[in-house]
């Protein structure tokens, strides 16, 4: 064996001494060209991202998830189900004060300038403010609680008008209650974009008999 096919090569990270090699003439040149190729750091290998990649994205879903269950109302879920039941009776005597007092409405939703107009037929003369609820269909956390104010009065019928929040488009439940919750008028929409959305509302029985 010639002396000059004969390297050192520089010792390892953990090791004390320079190692000799014993290169063949004829690997001579491709085992130098491989010796003195650069190695380049682990953060410019893909292997290792790509290993990281997938608990990192676990990671990032369960703190989504969780920010979205504390922030999130469950609708869904009724604490106490004896009360709930008593407030169905409740809400049936209701429907059954505004079909004795023979009350209706017609109401118009403009979304583009977040104003609702609400006109009650048989209204009591003294009533100067009411309560519209207005609830997204199977989305919990936005529901609207509008005031309405008294405006003016024609023959038998109260104009009321009240500030709406944004809305988007979809299902709505709307519902019109008194001052003392002795009635209500309800009904239900399809918001599909701003152009101003009229209609009726009325107790059980009309809303019954208005769908198809």
């Amino acid at each position: 064996m010639h002396p000059a096919n004969f390297w050192f090569v520089k010792k390892p990270l953990f090791s004390t001494v320079d190692s000799i090699v014993y290169l063949p003439a004829k690997n001579e040149s491709h085992v130098m060209k491989t010796l003195l190729t650069p190695i380049k750091p682990w953060y410019r290998e893909p292997w290792p991202w790509l290993l990281m990649s997938g608990p990192a994205i676990v990671v990032v879903a369960g703190i989504i998830t969780t920010v979205l269950a504390v922030r999130t109302h469950d609708g869904l879920v009724v604490d106490d189900y004896y009360k709930q039941g008593l407030a169905v009776n409740k809400d049936l005597s209701r429907d059954l004060a505004a079909k004795t007092a023979g009350l209706s409405a017609t109401a118009t939703i403009d979304v583009a300038n977040r104003r609702v107009t609400v006109s009650v037929v048989n209204a009591p003369v003294a009533l100067t403010n009411m309560t519209l609820t207005l609830s997204r269909a199977s989305v919990a956390g936005h529901d609207q609680l509008v005031a309405l104010q008294r405006t003016n009065r024609r023959d038998d019928e109260i104009t009321f008008v009240g500030a709406l929040q944004p809305l988007e488009p979809g299902k709505w439940y709307i519902t019109l209650d008194d001052p003392s919750h002795a009635w209500r008028l309800m009904t239900a929409v399809v918001i599909q974009d701003v152009t101003p959305l009229s209609f009726a509302m009325g107790h059980a029985e009309t809303r019954a008999a208005a769908t198809p």
